[in-house]
């Protein structure tokens, strides 16, 4: 029994250790201000207009209407940012849809909580499940209206959600972005591979993680994580090696394999 006490120690300080490790990287308030900007806003209101189609016929949400949302903020063509930073495009009781201010995708929205206490997957716990499916419902929900409202634009785009195994800034967020990591604010080798490797967790991955253990694991392998993130660029469509950022985005954009848009049928 004694061993077991001890075995049983050790594992819980390489779980905290573990779990320290994947905390996020600076203290830089960014999206705690935005968040904080956000709960004292109204929630987004949706007039008398056909509702969003539900994200599964399983699905127990309320529909949102269309008008509950704000066009996408596209950023001006030779910026780097965008000048007004992360702006409102959605809010309920539960979350807040901002476009992110340095975006790395054509479309690059951030979902997070209005709870404070959620700084990072490490707070999430069994009972924040209910939290994060909202969260997963809201991205969808809004890239169906993108695609609804604006399907010149839209419709054809792939899109994918996830966390940064490793995030930079405080507060929980959900990333929801086209798959064409075409913008000018991609501008490093870390900016791509936390998105094009295993660094990025999808949504759904998390999601199970979650329930399966009551805590978010993906997370903790910290070394190799890390070596993801600063390990050679690979197209992450064909796998072909590429030397620097200004070859990926030539490569990337030319990739026979590059299926960030749907092919018409």
């Amino acid at each position: 029994m004694q061993t077991s006490a001890v075995l049983t120690g050790a594992a819980v300080r390489r779980t905290a250790a573990a779990s320290a490790g994947s905390e996020p990287r600076t203290k830089l308030p960014f999206l705690i201000n935005v968040v904080n900007k956000a709960q004292k806003s109204a929630n987004t209101t949706a007039a008398a207009t056909p509702a969003l189609s539900s994200i599964s016929a399983s699905s127990t949400e309320p529909s949102i209407l269309a008008a509950a949302f704000k066009p996408y903020p596209l950023l001006p063509s030779g910026e780097t940012k965008q000048a007004a930073g992360s702006s409102l495009l959605y809010k309920d009781d539960a979350c807040v849809l901002v476009n992110d201010a340095f975006p790395k995708s054509m479309v690059h929205c951030l979902v997070m909580p209005l709870d404070l206490r959620l700084q990072s997957l490490n707070a999430l716990s069994m009972k924040d499940v209910p939290l994060l499916r909202h969260m997963m419902y809201v991205g969808d929900a809004y890239v169906r209206y993108l695609k609804t409202t604006a399907p010149h634009t839209y419709k054809a785009r792939r899109f994918i959600a996830g966390f940064h195994a490793l995030p930079s800034l405080p507060m929980l967020h959900l990333h929801v972005l086209s798959m064409d990591l075409d913008s000018p604010c991609l501008k490093h080798k870390k900016h791509y591979n936390s998105f094009a490797t295993f660094f990025f967790l999808t949504s759904d991955r998390v999601l199970d993680d979650l329930e399966r253990h009551g805590r978010v694991t993906l997370n903790q392998d910290v070394v190799h994580l890390r070596q993801m993130e600063e390990g050679d660029m690979r197209c992450l469509w064909c796998g072909t090696a590429l030397a620097n950022v200004p070859v990926m985005k030539s490569h990337i954009k030319s990739c026979p394999q590059n299926n960030a848009l749907e092919q018409s049928s």
